[in-house]
């Protein structure tokens, strides 16, 4: 065999291989899912072109933001009692605490017609009595509170008990009514009507036997929020 028939033979060989290839096997590689991943031919130089490889678009880098280590607490302010309003302690302050105390921050015992009181008519103690131990304007102010609970229970029990029915303002009002007289339930239940409870209220102004200014302003006040009148219709009406 001569060299130009050996090169004729390798080219029809050559021609055979890359009949096969694309005949037999790239169809069955496809069939598979496998096209992509054994290359592309190239029928020049027999060889598998390598697939190109997109690299990723630079990004930049997110940084966390910092949790604060020891967050603030969110405290919630406590909802106002419905009856017993900061506007109905202002009232009782105003009205019980004694004129020469009216600007102090602490307060002492004194007689109040049929007990010793201190701060806003609270209840002295036997010790605060005999040692004239003073009380500090927070200790008067929460002692109030804790007392006007008290007489706020008595009323309301007092109307589940009567065939009254009250308004929030009159409950307020009767609160005061009672935290100063201790008449409240007496009230309540001797009356069939509001107007007959606000006559009745309108007549507890004496102390010690005696008709005293004091207490008739003091009557008129919480009859105005009673009634929801003004205060010249009250006296008018009552006084």
């Amino acid at each position: 065999m001569n060299f130009d028939n050996l090169l004729e033979q390798v080219y029809l060989q050559d021609q055979l291989n890359e009949g096969f290839l694309k005949k037999y096997v790239l169809p069955a590689a496809a069939a598979v899912g496998l096209g992509g991943g054994i290359g592309h031919y190239n029928a020049t130089h027999n060889q598998p072109q390598q697939q190109s490889i997109v690299e990723p678009a630079d990004t930049k880098p997110v940084t966390a933001k910092p949790v604060p280590s020891d967050p603030k607490p969110v405290v919630s302010k406590p909802a106002e009692d419905l009856y017993i309003t900061n506007d109905l302690i202002k009232f009782i302050e105003n009205i019980e605490v004694r004129p020469s105390e009216k600007f102090a921050n602490s307060f002492t015992a004194y007689w109040d017609y049929d007990q010793y009181s201190i701060g806003y008519g609270t209840k002295a103690t036997p010790d605060e009595v005999k040692n004239n131990k003073s009380i500090t304007k927070e200790q008067a102010h929460d002692r109030l509170i804790t007392e006007l609970d008290g007489h706020k229970k008595r009323v309301i029990s007092a109307l589940s008990s009567s065939k009254l029915t009250l308004s929030t303002n009159q409950i307020r009002a009767l609160i005061s009514f009672d935290y100063n007289t201790g008449l409240g339930r007496k009230a309540i239940l001797r009356s069939s009507s509001p107007q007959q409870l606000a006559r009745y209220m309108s007549s507890i102004v004496f102390a010690g036997g005696k008709k005293l200014p004091g207490l008739q302003r003091r009557r008129a006040e919480e009859l105005v929020q009673f009634t929801g009148w003004t205060s010249q219709k009250v006296k008018d009406k009552y006084f």
